[in-house]
């Protein structure tokens, strides 16, 4: 695991490239369900992962900080991701 230190260095560069940070996990079943979910913004996370809500990636809860993603995203038995805006095509 990385230091605070790095943590918070690679947290801004990440905030100042555009970028959010998410937890997401892979999903399972029907070919036209998701491949993944992103823990939604709806979710009480101090209430838990018994809690937790799973949605599409607009709808999910954004992380100011890796280190507290990281801990966090084992509790919910997922990842930390970096979603970036999609860059639009030049005409």
């Amino acid at each position: 695991m990385k230091s605070d230190e790095e943590l918070t260095a690679l947290t801004i560069k990440i905030i100042e490239a555009g970028g959010r940070i998410l937890l997401r996990k892979k999903s399972e079943g029907a070919d036209w369900i998701p491949k993944h979910w992103y823990l939604h913004a709806w979710t009480n996370i101090p209430a838990g992962p018994d809690h937790a809500v799973w949605g599409q990636k607009q709808n999910a809860i954004e992380f100011f900080n890796l280190k507290w993603a990281h801990t966090i995203a084992p509790l919910y038995g997922c990842k930390v991701v970096v979603a970036y805006p999609e860059k639009e095509e030049e005409q």
